[in-house]
């Protein structure tokens, strides 16, 4: 673990990082998700980010990457979801000694909140280490690959139409009848409605927010890993838009943004996202919409056929010095209160 509050000019994260990339770029590395990809770290918050390891040296058999923005806390970086534990296929066994080193180095910083992927079902060291245990939970659509048809490109959006609830379909119908069009948009579009979006519900979007959500966009789409959905009145206003991403098999709808419209272009988000998800379950096997707790966001997701998958947080703070001086004295004096008396 980095010992250094400085991380920018920690050569000890340097090296973690690089080690990382390597991995990432190995056929090892591609059951990595995207969050916990290299590329994405190295965009979503350039070298404040380090890996923990296990063991430290020299030879990794997991690791974990981990943003650290003050050198002392662990935070996701904005537009990530989660991270992630990769264990070599040697390892696969151990996971609950792994897990225990690792909730031992992460109990070396003062601030923890970290999410993992839903596949991430123990972590229980991390608990026994002080951090809390929260279930949070996200929407996915799987099996996508079961509508794919050979030389039927409309079989995919019939399927989903199919499976979509009665007041989701008739958004969608509305959105249609409407004339609104999807189709690529650009970065500056996007992230101009995304501060509208946000604009309009009382919440300021600072500029550091949107060069990372630039960052991102402009990586992704040139790696061919993500793209784009804008919803156009027929004027050629931009009513919505959605930024998906993907990795392997999974893709994710990482941000988006929609205006407050009355009819007939209310429903511009669904029509975008029913486009967004038929064109990556061309290729993809799930559409990860990365839920929301918040119940009208749950349901709308839900309105698509998504189900709901529950997925772990930890957060937690490191007691200060005085507090963890006074646990300590009061351990000692209840020891010596339940000692027994000599005759």
């Amino acid at each position: 673990m980095t010992k250094s509050c400085n991380i920018r000019t920690n050569s000890e994260a340097d090296l973690r990082r690089s080690s990382y990339r390597a991995l990432c770029g190995s056929p090892q590395g591609l059951d990595i998700p995207l969050f916990a990809q290299a590329w994405w770290l190295d965009t979503a918050c350039p070298e404040a980010w380090t890996v923990l390891t296990v063991p430290e040296a020299p030879e990794w058999t997991a690791a974990m990457p981990v943003h650290t923005p003050y050198g002392n806390t662990v935070q996701l970086p904005r537009f990530t979801q989660h991270t992630f534990i990769w264990l070599s296929p040697d390892n696969q066994t151990k996971e609950h000694k792994i897990l225990t080193d690792l909730a031992a180095a992460l109990s070396r910083y003062r601030y923890v909140s970290l999410q993992f992927p839903t596949r991430q079902r123990q972590a229980l060291p991390f608990y026994w280490r002080g951090l809390d245990l929260h279930l949070r939970y996200s929407y996915r659509l799987e099996n996508l690959r079961a509508w794919r048809q050979p030389g039927d490109a409309a079989a995919v959006e019939t399927a989903l139409r199919a499976g979509m609830g009665r007041d989701s379909r008739r958004r969608l119908h509305l959105a249609e009848e409407a004339g609104i069009t999807v189709k690529p948009c650009s970065t500056t579009d996007f992230c101009r409605l995304y501060r509208q979006t946000f604009a309009a519900r009382g919440r300021h979007t600072s500029e550091a927010e949107t060069a990372c959500l630039t960052r991102l966009i402009e990586a992704a789409c040139q790696r061919r890993q993500g793209l784009l959905w804008g919803g156009y009145a027929p004027d050629g206003q931009l009513l919505s838009a959605a930024f998906v991403a993907w990795q392997g098999d999974t893709a994710y709808y990482v941000a988006g943004g929609s205006l407050r419209q009355k009819p007939p272009y209310a429903h511009a988000q669904t029509l975008v996202l029913f486009k967004a998800i038929a064109h990556c379950a061309g290729f993809c096997d799930v559409f990860d919409f990365e839920g929301s707790m918040i119940e009208g966001i749950a349901q709308f997701f839900q309105g698509f056929g998504a189900t709901p998958h529950p997925y772990i947080a930890l957060r937690g703070r490191r007691p200060g010095l005085g507090k963890r001086a006074w646990r300590k004295l009061s351990g000692l004096l209840s020891l010596r209160a339940n000692r027994p008396l000599k005759p």
